[in-house]
């Protein structure tokens, strides 16, 4: 018999106990072959309305979280690639969030934030694999198309997380060393004297350890304070002149006659 419609006995769509026990088939699948992971929102402190970003963003809450490695065979992207700033590896993963697992975990507490997905920008941390932390790039919410009749699932492409000044105070020793070892900010390098202040040299910059100057040097970057730590312990330094060169005579502006 060919019916004009569709079999009235299985309800994809409407019946409540069958999207629940997709839910729980779901569920139970990343459980069973996930990894424990956690979830890390992006607080947003001075969000610029014209260039859409936020220059000084934070990181202070952390959710465990079971999530499914889609991407089986390893990773994924353009890997090591030649750009004009040198070679730049780009590795990426999509992993699979249960629906239930996030609404039970996150959503309950974050509701509040208005956080009701896992959004682009937020960090994923994987202890257990290679204790990076990555960075969610996009979130495919409709991985499957209403094949269940309802999306129980997200599907996230997340990539290794480049850090750049952001405040970390997530709880996670191995996510919050990132500020410590990849900033820029001399205040987090900073040689404090008894009451947790920074200490400053002559021409009131920042005195940092030497470290800091390290990594400057090893990114490019001069530090403010290289005059002063290279002058340090020279008896000559504080005998060195500045040669200042005269352009009196080829001034044509100047008072000589010509």
């Amino acid at each position: 018999m060919v019916r004009a419609t569709t079999n009235p006995h299985f309800q994809l769509y409407e019946h409540e106990e069958t999207q629940r026990l997709y839910d729980d088939l779901v569920a139970e699948t990343v459980e069973v072959h996930g990894w424990d992971c956690y979830y890390i929102p992006r607080r947003l402190i001075d969000f610029d309305d014209i260039y859409f970003e936020d220059a000084q963003s934070k990181f202070d809450a952390a959710y465990q979280i079971p999530l499914y490695f889609k991407s089986w065979q390893g990773f994924e992207g353009n890997e090591a690639l030649m750009t004009q700033f040198g070679i730049e590896v780009q590795v990426q993963l999509v992993m699979t969030m249960a629906r239930i697992h996030w609404e039970h975990n996150v959503e309950q507490v974050e509701s509040a934030n208005d956080i009701y997905r896992p959004r682009e920008g937020d960090l994923i941390y994987i202890p257990k694999l290679d204790y990076r932390t990555y960075e969610i790039k996009f979130v495919d919410e409709h991985p499957w198309f209403y094949q269940h009749g309802y999306e129980n699932q997200f599907d996230l492409t997340i990539e290794l997380f480049r850090y750049s000044g952001e405040i970390l105070e997530t709880g996670i020793p191995e996510v919050d060393c990132l500020q410590k070892s990849s900033s820029y900010n001399a205040y987090d390098w900073a040689i404090l004297d008894e009451t947790g202040d920074a200490l400053l040299t002559e021409d009131s910059n920042i005195l940092t350890i030497e470290d800091f100057r390290t990594g400057q040097e090893d990114h490019g970057i001069i530090d403010s304070n290289d005059e002063f730590l290279d002058g340090a312990g020279d008896p000559d330094a504080a005998n060195t002149e500045t040669n200042i060169i005269d352009w009196t005579e080829d001034n044509p502006y100047g008072e000589q006659e010509w």
